[in-house]
């Protein structure tokens, strides 16, 4: 990065739960004492709390993987299987629109918080997570798979 050219960052956390949101408030903070230009994306609860802390950000409309929970316990895993390929279809769709943000802000390194579809190879792109042991309750082999899974990107 030359000196001259301020880093600007995107930060974009999951909508799985106001946990993702909250936790990405220190790193906000602390990029912006840097005097780094941060641009926030996420749907209308992420922005209606992180414009709040931060209205000097831009915010941007960002679908969130509007996922379902069983009421059940027992019914927890079939429920994430069945909603599996509209998981990837928005994974998808973000890093599209991923491509589009970037070429329109010049946005230049990306902090997401487990939104898999928010990478480019040619930019830093740093990924939050506090899920490093998945546990499926499917057996070992399906423990395994996800997590090299998620480990991938």
């Amino acid at each position: 990065m030359s000196p001259t050219r301020k880093m600007k960052v995107l930060v974009a956390p999951l909508d799985w739960g106001l946990g993702h949101t909250t936790r990405c408030i220190p790193i906000i903070t602390e990029l912006l004492k840097r005097g780094v230009t941060v641009i926030l994306a996420g749907n209308d609860t992420q922005k209606k709390i992180l414009s709040e802390f931060f209205p000097e950000c831009l915010f941007l409309p960002l679908k969130g993987y509007n996922i379902k929970y069983s009421n059940r316990g027992r019914g927890f895993i079939s429920k994430m299987m069945r909603q599996f390929p509209n998981i990837l279809s928005a994974i998808r769709a973000e890093h599209k629109w991923l491509r589009e943000i970037i070429a329109i802000h010049g946005i230049n390194g990306i902090i997401s918080d487990n939104r898999f579809g928010l990478y480019q190879s040619d930019l830093p792109c740093i990924f939050i997570t506090h899920q490093l042991q998945i546990k499926t309750g499917m057996g070992r082999l399906a423990d395994i798979i996800l997590r090299n899974l998620n480990y991938k990107k």
